[in-house]
């Protein structure tokens, strides 16, 4: 399923960049680079997903690990676009890039969208000063 969704990112960026034969001789092997890296962050993601869904009673301590490592995915995709930039910027003018990276914006939030509905939230223990919830 990933490399599907992996497939799709890339179609639905060519349709949209309408590159020229000379941007796109430069752009597409920039943009590999670019999305081994950002599988490698994906990866951490899909972990923590697997991890969220075999742990339904999580102690406060594991919801707080799990809060933070989220947040720490996603500071790592902010980090790889900074990153990439000016990469971008060498093969795109400045609205190429940014058009780029919108798109890639969209389409990420897709796959979150559709990867994270299904998830069911963290569920809080509704007793006052009990770290760990019983299961009912």
């Amino acid at each position: 399923m990933r490399s599907d969704l992996r497939t799709n990112r890339k179609k639905v960026i060519a349709a949209n960049m309408k590159l020229t034969p000379d941007e796109a001789q430069w752009f597409w092997p920039t943009y590999e680079q670019y999305v081994n890296e950002l599988v490698q962050i994906n990866k951490a993601k899909y972990d923590l997903i697997k991890e969220h869904l075999q742990n339904e009673n999580m102690t406060e301590e594991q919801a707080d690990t799990l809060s933070n490592r989220w947040e720490e995915v996603d500071e790592s995709v902010v980090q790889l676009r900074l990153k990439y930039i000016p990469i971008f910027r060498k093969v795109l003018s400045a609205k190429g890039a940014a058009m780029f990276f919108q798109l890639d914006r969209r389409v990420q939030m897709m796959i979150d969208l559709q990867l994270l509905s299904s998830l069911p939230l963290v569920q809080p223990c509704n007793q006052p000063g009990k770290m760990v919830c019983n299961q009912q």
